[in-house]
């Protein structure tokens, strides 16, 4: 335990030097696939219990008064949803100046002084990583539907995959915001999902509506600057899933997708939907991590020394979930597939 403390106290052992091999065994298994997705998301780790813990900042709402540090994450998957491990992982906390300013302080800031950098952060880190000859589209929620991140993903000529969650203008006059030009096309197929149970909803059988069309989304407005360019126009196409006849007093079932990987064909509508699907396992790995390897019961005194314990355990985590998927997938494989020769020796004996 000691040396533990010793090595994750030591300015040597950084979170970059943690991840950096892990980063490139990753690469190394994309290259075996031409289409790999590359899901990105959030999550905050709660150290609140640990008072005596220094280097945290604050987490959640200002109601709820919590400290911890935010982990921001790139995992790559195959479309079916296989994790091929970890690309890039940023883990920082929160300043307390940044959590006093106020909503129009905060859009006044550019994007580079923002929070919500973090996407394109990921996004430029991802095309860096990617092999030669191999498809990535970076997938991600609600919360990445930010404009820059779609100038970002055009100029980079990389794949992109958002939900939407805002109801952004477009360019055609007669259709002026995104949600009208969607709902007007014509539905292209009807599908029938499985939708999982919610708080005061169980779960239930749906029939969703797939409708596609192309869109150039209208910049936003942003502060002037002298040294930059005005937002260009971005083209994007749009998949819309919209339940049909939803019962009452339930949440109905609607995904607006933005992605700049052309829309042709039902089959390619469908396609972007099963992309998306893949953008949950994300959210497993958090729970591996938290629930599996327990990083938030970890004692260690400082921040600082936090980030490469927490880079470490994103390895271990992403591991363990790897394995749990050849178990499920492949009950019968040989252990050689995961072990080295030394390391199912020492297990056997």
């Amino acid at each position: 335990t000691k040396a533990a403390y010793r090595v994750f106290a030591n300015g040597k052992v950084t979170a970059e030097k943690i991840l950096e091999p892990s980063q490139q065994r990753t690469r190394e298994r994309m290259t075996d696939y031409s289409l790999v997705l590359a899901v990105q998301d959030t999550t905050c780790l709660d150290y609140t219990r640990h008072r005596k813990t220094r280097g945290l900042g604050p987490i959640g709402t200002r109601q709820q008064n919590l400290n911890g540090l935010v982990m921001h994450s790139t995992l790559a998957f195959t479309p079916e949803g296989m994790p091929l491990g970890l690309l890039t992982q940023e883990i920082w906390a929160r300043s307390e100046e940044e959590e006093q300013l106020t909503d129009e302080e905060r859009k006044k800031r550019p994007i580079e002084e923002k929070e919500s950098y973090k996407w394109l952060k990921a996004l430029q880190e991802t095309v860096d990583l990617t092999p030669e000859g191999v498809q990535v589209v970076t997938v991600c929620d609600r919360e990445a539907d930010i404009y820059e991140l779609f100038v970002e993903a055009q100029e980079a000529t990389t794949g992109l995959l958002v939900r939407a969650a805002q109801n952004r203008a477009v360019m055609d006059a007669e259709m002026g915001l995104l949600w009208d030009q969607a709902t007007s096309a014509v539905p292209v197929m009807h599908l029938k999902v499985q939708v999982p149970a919610k708080v005061k909803e169980p779960s239930r059988e749906a029939i969703v509506s797939v409708r596609f069309c192309a869109v150039k989304l209208k910049p936003p407005w942003r502060p002037k600057k002298p040294d930059k360019d005005p937002l260009p126009h971005v083209p994007l196409d749009v998949v819309l899933v919209q339940e049909v006849d939803p019962p009452a007093k339930v949440t109905p079932v609607e995904w607006l997708l933005l992605t700049n990987v052309p829309v042709h064909s039902a089959e390619d509508a469908l396609e972007r939907v099963r992309w998306y699907r893949q953008r949950w396992p994300i959210e497993v790995f958090h729970k591996v991590l938290k629930s599996g390897c327990k990083v938030e019961d970890c004692r260690l005194g400082k921040g600082e020394r936090l980030i490469p314990y927490l880079t470490l355990s994103s390895i271990i985590a992403w591991r363990m979930y790897w394995l749990t998927h050849i178990n499920r997938h492949f009950p019968d494989a040989a252990c050689i597939i995961v072990l080295a020769d030394h390391e199912w020796r020492a297990l056997y004996a």
